[in-house]
């Protein structure tokens, strides 16, 4: 018995040491946006992304465009849901 505590514990500290830290080299920054700060519907379809950075997202309520620091909306005629978008030669297909 004594033997399969000390194996869990040799465990735990193993599988502790080897773990990511989030505060290593080589992780990516991730920020999540609530719908409230793109204000558009939370539901999010498709991510492409033209040369100079500029990100355009599939929506419901239309394209979403990110420039890294204002989103803006670009809605479709008749209020189409808008589920996929890809960038060519630096033109957006909704």
């Amino acid at each position: 018995m004594k033997f399969n505590y000390l194996l869990i514990f040799l465990s735990i500290i193993f599988i502790k040491s080897y773990s990511q830290n989030s505060l290593s080299k080589g992780i990516p920054f991730v920020k999540n946006f609530h719908p409230s700060e793109y204000k558009a519907e939370a539901q999010n379809w498709s991510v492409t992304q033209k040369n100079d950075g500029t990100i355009y997202v599939a929506n419901n309520d239309g394209v979403l465009e990110f420039d890294g620091s204002i989103w803006n909306l670009i809605p479709l005629k008749n209020k189409t849901v808008v589920r996929t978008v890809k960038c060519f030669n630096d033109t957006v297909y909704a």
